[in-house]
């Protein structure tokens, strides 16, 4: 077990006396793709959730985050926008949600989709002089010596060459970036540029 995986909500008394009232079924349980805890949610949100949750987000959870999975026709919602609906598969055919998922897709190729990045992992990155520059060459695969006010995605090794990481670094200032990566990275992130 990686310990890189977690981060302090995880060691929160409240969420694992709410997580643990599920955990112990699941050796009897057919384990289905893309399962979703039912408790020990609602521990960190965007700030735009009570807008995503009226228009109709079915929310999955990630490092604590509930961030939506598709959105529900708000018209078949009516007035059940308000309730907080967790995203449910229970099936290895087509999932139910797949029409949603679907039709927003399309919306986003054909149209313009803004997307909320706050549960990624962000981190600044800053150095005196070039060390920022060289550091960051020597971690990442792709060249991220650009210039200033651009933003490149790469991946990161470790020392011995294996993939940690893949994220998109933006160059703030000579001697300063903005990494963004996904949110699951968060503890793995940190540790790998200190």
């Amino acid at each position: 077990m990686d310990i890189k995986r977690f981060i302090g909500l995880h060691n929160n008394v409240k969420f694992l006396k709410d997580r643990i009232k599920e955990v112990p079924g699941f050796h009897y349980k057919i384990n289905y793709p893309f399962f979703e805890f039912q408790h020990g949610r609602k521990l960190r949100m965007s700030p735009i959730y009570p807008r995503l949750k009226a228009m109709g987000a079915v929310f999955s959870q990630t490092m604590g985050y509930e961030r939506p999975a598709w959105f529900e026709n708000t018209k078949t919602c009516g007035e059940h926008n308000h309730v907080f609906r967790i995203g449910k598969t229970e099936t290895f055919g087509k999932p139910p949600w797949f029409d949603s998922v679907h039709a927003e897709y399309k919306a986003c190729r054909d149209g313009v989709a803004l997307l909320d990045y706050s549960s990624f992992s962000k981190l600044e990155i800053r150095s005196k002089g070039q060390e920022v520059v060289d550091f960051l060459q020597y971690l990442c695969s792709n060249d991220i010596d650009i210039p200033v006010g651009k933003i490149t995605h790469t991946g990161m090794q470790n020392r011995r060459g294996g993939y940690e990481n893949d994220c998109s670094l933006a160059r703030l200032a000579e001697n300063r970036y903005m990494m963004i990566a996904p949110t699951v990275q968060q503890a793995r992130d940190r540790k790998s540029v200190v």
